[in-house]
């Protein structure tokens, strides 16, 4: 993959890669269709993402509160900042191999130096465990929450709503949300029935460039038009001789020769060849004699 910054990998790779950030982004439901799973507690005592599952009881909701933000959740796990939707301690591996080497006794032994003597190792250590996790949405947070995008907010709504169709009244039309962030990713939605779906290029939005006007992304502004090129000849100025005068040539399309001029020309070629083949022949008749 040819990319800015380099990416260290192929294009299934990248696309994987784009398709969990898209969905951990843009794939949401209705508040109230999934719910926790009341069996998987345990996993969310480990710190683990905490399983869900489709509520029975979920009755719909109707169109118009299908408008409201706060009516609709993130039901993918959120990407940590680590690249990861559960965070690991990055010096966990490190420390694992050092603790199978050697025996206990010794172990004990190092702590006990560690403690009497101090040093930076003991530093290290309190800088691995003072190390916090990353954390990021729970499961079922409401779109609400994260209502700006760009670094810090003040880039506008991450999602937009609006019905299908504003021919009808909201309750017999279909709703859809956008998402801004990413662009291309739609939801649709009719009572309790909704779709996720993503047509585009695997781009986010790009920042400060982008605008937002009643809810319509806007490119940034092209820049101005390269003005066309013009051919400029100097002439003389006879009032300063060392200052020329510039002065723009009008380009003209060259006419076609007629069908007369077109053969004279033929013919001129036609003679200016055979000339050259005389003149090459008395040549050669030439260097025969002057050798005897």
């Amino acid at each position: 993959i040819i990319s800015y910054p380099k990416f260290e990998g192929n294009e299934a790779q990248y696309l994987r890669c784009q398709i969990a950030r898209i969905s951990g982004a843009t794939v949401v439901s209705p508040a109230g269709y999934y719910t926790f799973d009341p069996e998987d507690e345990a996993n969310e005592e480990e710190g683990h993402q905490p399983a869900i599952i489709i509520n029975p009881e979920y009755e719909g909701l109707p169109n118009d509160a299908l408008l409201t933000l706060s009516n609709w959740v993130h039901h993918v796990p959120y990407i940590l900042p680590q690249g990861r939707v559960t965070w690991e301690n990055p010096f966990a591996a490190l420390a694992k191999p050092d603790a199978e080497d050697g025996d206990g006794g010794d172990d004990e032994d190092e702590k006990e130096d560690d403690n009497a003597g101090g040093g930076s190792g003991g530093d290290d250590g309190e800088d691995q465990q003072a190390l916090e996790p990353e954390t990021g949405p729970p499961l079922l947070t409401p779109l609400s929450s994260n209502d700006e995008t760009g670094d810090g907010g003040g880039g506008g709504p991450a999602w937009v709503t609006r019905p299908c169709s504003t021919l009808s009244p909201v309750k017999f039309t279909p709703v859809t949300l956008r998402s801004t962030r990413w662009p291309g990713a739609i939801v649709v939605a009719y009572n309790d029935k909704f779709a996720n779906l993503y047509v585009g290029d695997g781009h986010g939005d790009v920042g400060k460039g982008m605008a937002l006007a009643d809810g319509m992304m806007l490119p940034p502004v092209l820049p101005d038009v390269a003005k066309e090129f013009v051919l400029v000849e100097k002439q003389e100025n006879p009032d300063d001789p060392d200052n020329p005068v510039l002065k723009e040539i009008i380009f003209a399309e060259q006419k076609d020769p007629s069908v007369a001029e077109e053969e004279a020309f033929e013919e001129a070629k036609r003679a200016k060849e055979e000339e050259a083949q005389e003149a090459a022949e008395e040549r050669e008749e030439e260097e025969p004699a002057e050798e005897d």
